[in-house]
């Protein structure tokens, strides 16, 4: 032992060791910010110069959503996050109620403030409104009378709100996820996403044959069924391509008629990770319309 070293006894090593316990815990519940997938665009925008603006705007409210700090999510115990998804449960329903709903209403607020900035008049006055209470709960449970209600306030309407709720929920739900990342997600073998529960907004096929689903509001990745539709679970996909995105195919269910657009794994790596590409592939979406086909979930830009 070096001769400056301190050696302490009984009470004092007590009284050190919850000192330092309560360091960690009051670490712990300060406000933080999420971290961010950062993605060099100048390029893609460069080769798909019709996708520039939407990109551009996507950019703009990630940096607005997550400027805001929040509250820590939980970390749930491992046993915990194991016995809810081996029951169909997701991270989210075992502690939705723990979230930070003061920061959401920063973040939203200053989204309808941002947007508003950009001329898109329809949040002028949701700009000017108080955030109501009880908002992130009512878009956590898809209460839809009572978010019609809530737009009805903002002057909005509920597909507006509803896609900026989802914007200003993301920083806290991908904390959430990474908070509880370890997971093992073997167990997992539903449709929607294992932490936060909203259907994928996209799906790659990887040179195994494994398919990955992408969810549009906390951006995780998790596998699920090759051929099986993730928002009714039918078996059977009808497949079609497309020509102006020759690595992109569209799955579609006849059962509940929603598609989900697919990377192949023939086609490489796509040209910019998701959730870009769900922006870069939304001429797809406009294709599928007359097609009678819809989404099975909303986009990460929340239509």
């Amino acid at each position: 032992m070096g001769a400056h070293a301190t050696v302490l006894h009984g009470g004092q090593w007590r009284k050190t060791r919850r000192l330092n316990i309560l360091y960690s815990l009051l670490k712990r519940s300060e406000p933080v910010k999420a971290k961010r997938q950062r993605v060099n665009l100048k390029a893609v925008k460069k080769r798909f110069p019709d996708c520039a603006a939407h990109l551009d705007l996507f950019e703009s409210i990630q940096d607005t959503v997550y400027s805001v700090k929040f509250r820590p999510p939980p970390r749930l115990g491992r046993e915990e996050v194991q016995d809810a998804l081996g029951s169909g449960r997701t991270v989210l329903d075992t502690c939705v109620d723990k979230l930070d709903t003061e920061a959401f209403g920063r973040a939203l607020g200053k989204l309808f403030k941002h947007l508003a900035d950009r001329n898109a008049r329809e949040f002028s006055r949701a700009s000017r409104t108080a955030v109501p209470e009880g908002l992130m709960a009512d878009y956590l449970h898809a209460r839809e009378k009572r978010l019609e209600r809530h737009a009805s306030q903002q002057g909005l309407s509920a597909a507006s709100l509803v896609s900026c709720c989802q914007q200003a929920a993301r920083p806290q739900l991908a904390a959430l996820r990474d908070a509880n990342g370890e997971a093992d997600l073997s167990v997992w073998h539903q449709g929607h996403c294992p932490f936060c529960g909203a259907l994928p907004a996209m799906a790659q096929v990887d040179a195994q044959g494994s398919r990955h689903l992408f969810c549009p509001n906390c951006l995780a990745q998790y596998r699920f069924a090759r051929h099986h539709c993730p928002g009714c679970g039918h078996a059977g996909l009808n497949v079609l391509t497309m020509e102006a995105w020759p690595g992109l195919l569209l799955e579609s269910c006849q059962a509940c008629g929603t598609y989900l657009k697919t990377w192949s794994a023939g086609a490489g790596d796509p040209p910019c990770p998701f959730p870009h590409l769900d922006i870069l592939t939304r001429g797809v979406d406009e294709a599928a319309e007359p097609q009678e086909l819809k989404r099975l979930s909303l986009s990460v830009m929340g239509v």
